[in-house]
């Protein structure tokens, strides 16, 4: 379906994974890498998330974005 293309992760977890961020968030780069820390359903987990990073990391912060979430075959 991807044709040998990246394909990104669609589902909700709290695991870290390296993500092309213009996935996710307009106006960047198109190669331009990320460490994403999770995908939230939920708003408050996310902000959890983002606290508890942001002690050992200062640039952590949260996008708010729609993203399809399921099979995509």
């Amino acid at each position: 379906m991807y044709a040998g293309e990246y394909f990104p992760r669609r589902y909700p977890s709290k695991t870290l994974n390296l993500e092309y961020l213009s996935l996710y968030k307009n106006n960047t780069y198109e190669k331009m890498i990320a460490l994403i820390s999770g995908i939230y359903e939920n708003e408050t987990k996310a902000d959890s998330a983002v606290k508890i990073l942001q002690k050992t990391n200062s640039n952590t912060f949260k996008i708010r974005t729609n993203i399809f979430i399921g099979c995509l075959h």
